[in-house]
């Protein structure tokens, strides 16, 4: 799996046919959520050379922006800020050329209207509302596994345990413009593309608990294939056929 600073433009321009052509033929997602996907599998891969044609092409076929926004920010949970950061760069320049604007399309109902300072920081109650929101939310994708994930999270570290479900679930992945299911055609193969086997475990039984079929996770799959690490995507699809 390369990374952008050591690919030639014309590779560039390859790897990001490949991926257009799968999200094209991926007729169980759809083409939104097949643009998803290849958005979260390349954000996470580190190929921000490949993202503006695939933001140019989710805009052409009428892509909703702020979905593509949404698709993008959550990066930040998988991939931390750097990669998350190049992504988001690459779309402001694709909305841009496609004359997209306001930007960003949506916003949180706790975002500042001016740049943040200290009088912006959440009160106390506003963190214990997503604090609630961010519980009921793992609990939707967890089910009857989310207090076994909790106490081993806790195990290993009481204080990501916190930021899961605060940033995480509260902070994140609830925000509006993007529902859960949308936001998981994205995660599971972002996580494929990282080869990060466990948690891809626990989001793709979520994303099935969600109600997304097995042919469109298995589109997901064959989509972040194309920048993940040889044999990611063949162990992906034999977690989604552990699977009951």
């Amino acid at each position: 799996m390369a990374s952008s600073d050591d690919t030639s433009a014309p590779a560039s321009e390859a790897l990001a046919r490949v991926l257009l052509e799968r999200a094209a033929t991926a007729t169980h997602l759809g083409p939104s959520r097949a643009s998803f996907a290849a958005v979260g599998a390349a954000g996470a891969a580190g190929r921000d050379d490949v993202l503006p044609p695939l933001y140019a092409a989710s805009f052409a076929q009428g892509a909703d922006p702020g979905e593509v926004y949404e698709t993008t920010l959550q990066l930040v949970l998988f991939c931390g800020y750097p990669r998350a950061i190049a992504a988001l760069d690459a779309l402001d320049r694709a909305r841009a050329a496609a004359g997209i604007d306001p930007w960003p399309p949506t916003r949180s109902a706790t975002a500042p209207a001016r740049p943040s300072d200290a009088t912006d920081l959440p009160s106390t109650d506003a963190l214990a509302r997503t604090w609630e929101t961010g519980l009921a939310l793992a609990g939707r994708v967890y089910g009857k596994n989310v207090d076994r994930l909790r106490a081993r999270m806790r195990r290993i570290s009481p204080e990501l345990e916190q930021w899961m479900i605060l940033e995480g679930y509260g902070r994140v992945l609830a925000r509006p413009g993007l529902d859960l299911a949308g936001r998981e055609c994205s995660v599971v193969p972002a996580l494929t593309a990282l080869a990060a086997f466990p948690q891809l475990d626990s989001h793709l039984r979520g994303a099935l608990a969600l109600g997304l079929a097995r042919p469109a996770l298995e589109e997901a799959i064959l989509i972040a294939e194309a920048v993940a690490p040889p044999g990611a995507g063949e162990r992906a699809r034999a977690l989604l056929a552990r699977l009951a």
